[in-house]
């Protein structure tokens, strides 16, 4: 599996138990803060598995200006491989 896509998957897992979502109710152009309402708190918890997962720091000021699913998947990706 392509490091993208996993990142992806991993926030929409989480943000789906989050929210009580199904997740297929998501998708790499879900607008977290618009759509889902995700709020900075839930969005410290799939910042947690994320840094949990991939042993990276992530900042939450510079994340909160990636609006989607795939926006948030590409900072970590950049982040990861550095």
């Amino acid at each position: 599996m392509e490091l993208y896509d996993e990142v992806v998957g991993i926030i929409i897992n989480k943000v789906a138990d989050i929210k009580h979502l199904d997740v297929s109710e998501l998708n790499e152009d879900s607008n977290l803060q618009e759509e889902i309402n995700v709020r900075s708190g839930e969005m410290v918890a799939v910042i947690s598995a994320l840094e949990d997962e991939y042993d990276v720091y992530i900042d939450i000021m510079k994340l909160r200006k990636c609006p989607l699913v795939k926006d948030v998947a590409n900072f970590v990706v950049g982040l990861i491989e550095g």
